[in-house]
Order: structure tokens, then sequence, then C-alpha cells
């Protein structure tokens, strides 16, 4: 009875005595030393000595404020590209149009006299002309797709429209130089009039470059946007 009480504290028990005694935290609702300064299960300070427990605030835990980290600038943070959402929905359009025409007319064995023509001079033309307007629907409706996107402002939209337009532009230039080629190497192409050839290169030449300088268009109304500079991290 005379000897002195000990404090013995453990996970599931609490055994007191004498001059310890034990409170509530007022944050987390569980027991403390009276002599403890602050709470060892949440950090709350705990009230002075001597302090009613009617007279006791609980004073609110104060989040702490996170800093914001700023990151690259993207293109769904930027002004939505009108201009280039208008030029490249109605050339896509046009083209998405006017290849689904001439593939079907392909399909439907019914060339237009012209066609009909240069194919029995030039074998490999029908077989380049399929591929091509082929490539030119699919990639006329996964630019009209890319464009939709952009105008919702989705974060792909423009990135589609991008990666499209550059394919087309390649697939153009390449087709150009491959309808050359199947001319100039074809045994009927040195019996042809000269004013003939000439025509035949020139809109060889003519459709490559104007299919590959639409796209470009494109390209330039949907280019990256520029990342701002950092002028130094904020005091």
């Amino acid at each position: 009875m005379g000897r002195r009480a000990l404090v013995y504290v453990s996970r599931r028990r609490v055994f007191t005595g004498g001059a310890t005694m034990l409170t509530t935290c007022p944050e987390c609702s569980k027991q403390i030393s009276d002599q403890a300064r602050a709470c060892p299960h949440c950090g709350c300070p705990a009230p002075a000595q001597g302090t009613p427990a009617a007279e006791q605030v609980t004073l609110p835990s104060t989040p702490t404020a996170r800093p914001t980290v700023r990151g690259p600038a993207t293109f769904s943070t930027q002004r939505k590209p009108v201009v280039g959402i208008v030029v490249g929905g109605v050339l896509s359009v046009i083209t998405l149009t006017w290849s689904s025409y001439l593939l079907i007319t392909s399909l439907s064995q019914n060339p237009s006299d012209l066609q009909r023509e240069l194919w029995s001079r030039f074998p490999l033309l029908q077989l380049l002309s399929f591929s091509s307007q082929s490539v030119s629907v699919l990639g006329a409706g996964i630019l009209l797709i890319g464009i939709i996107l952009a105008q919702l402002m989705h974060p792909n939209g423009a990135k589609t429209v991008r990666v499209a337009s550059w394919a087309l532009l390649g697939y153009s230039l390449l087709s150009a130089l491959g309808l050359l080629a199947i001319y100039t190497g074809s045994d009927n192409w040195v019996d042809l009039p000269a004013p003939v050839r000439g025509g035949l290169i020139g809109g060889a030449i003519g459709t490559g470059l104007g299919s590959a300088a639409q796209y470009a268009v494109i390209l330039f109304l949907f280019r990256l946007p520029a990342i701002p500079s950092r002028q130094g991290s904020p005091s």
C-alpha cells in the first residue's frame, strides 16, 4: 500500500496508480498520460494541467497544403484550334467523299474511258489506284475522327490528327513516285505522244504535291503548342 505506484502501458492493457493519471485525447479519443505534452497517437497537443474538462477546447486539425506540381503544357490546356478544325474538317470530308466514289467505281468494274485506256497500257496502274483510294478513304476517316475529338477537346484528338496527316502526307509522295515509275517503266511509254506523256507526268506530280500540301496545311494548323519556359521556382 505504501509503495509508489507504477504505470505500465501496453497495447492492450493499461495499469494505473499513484501519481500518474490517464486522460482522453480530445482529437483521437485514446487514453494518454496527463504528463504527456502531446498525444503519441495523433500528435494533438495535450491540454494544460489543471484545466477542467469543461474548459478544454478541441481545435480542428488543419490539413497541410500540398504544393502544386506544374507539369508541361498540353494541348488540352490551350485554346481550341478553330481554324484547323474547320479547314481540316472540310478537306477530310472532300477527300473521303471523292476517294470513296473512285473506290466504288473501281470495285464495280465501271471505269471511265480514260481509266480503261490507261489500265490497258499500264497494268500496274489499276493496282496502285485501288491501293491509293483505299488508303485515302481510311486515312480521311481517321483524320475526321481526330478532328471531331479535337472539337470535343479530347486530349488525343490533336495527336490523332497529326499522326494521320503525317501518314497521308508520306503516302501521297510515295504514291506519286510509284505512279511515275509505272509510267516510265512500261514499254508502252515510248509509244505515247509527247504531249500525252507530259500530261501524265504533270498529273502525277501535281496530284502528289497537292495532296501533300493539303496535309501539310492541316499539320501546321494542328502544330504542337509551345511549352512556356520556366523562369525559376517560386519562393
